[in-house]
């Protein structure tokens, strides 16, 4: 078993990353009472990306994308024109709405990446994200009357 004793502030186990690297730590920590694993990252921009799980990935960051993906998606279904809360999903037959959702989600996304590449290239910002989310973008030539 592990013991407890570094009462270090966990920014200090990844103090020293340079802009663009990452680390893994190769030992859980305790926090409060919980045994996580962290990894961080040092965003080119001078933030830090701490991540904590309670299983050992070999890309955690990789897996945090993947997650931040559905999270994504999940906030475009509720509020950027597909209205999820309206649907009101409450029983199991209705999940094929949600199916339905999502299969007109990746299809928007899908649309939008080809229009960005193809037909008119969205801007990049100062910070290196595109001026608009491809959703947004090809929601708004969408729904355009």
């Amino acid at each position: 078993m592990e013991h407890v004793g570094d009462k270090r502030p966990v920014r200090s186990a990844f103090i020293d990353l340079k802009a663009g690297t990452s680390r893994a730590l190769r030992k859980r920590r305790c926090i409060g009472q919980q045994w996580i694993w962290l990894s961080g990252i040092n965003l080119d921009r001078g933030e830090r990306l701490i991540l904590a799980g309670n299983h050992r990935f070999s890309q955690p960051l990789e897996v945090y994308g993947q997650r931040w993906e559905v999270e994504h998606l999940f906030q475009c279904l509720k509020g950027c024109g597909f209205h999820l809360e309206e649907t009101r999903l409450t029983r199991y037959f209705q999940i094929k709405k949600m199916a339905l959702l999502a299969l007109a989600f990746c299809w928007a996304h899908k649309t939008a990446e080809w229009k960005h590449q193809s037909v008119k290239p969205l801007k990049t910002k100062k910070h290196e994200r595109l001026e608009q989310s491809l959703f947004h973008y090809v929601m708004d030539y969408l729904t355009k009357r």
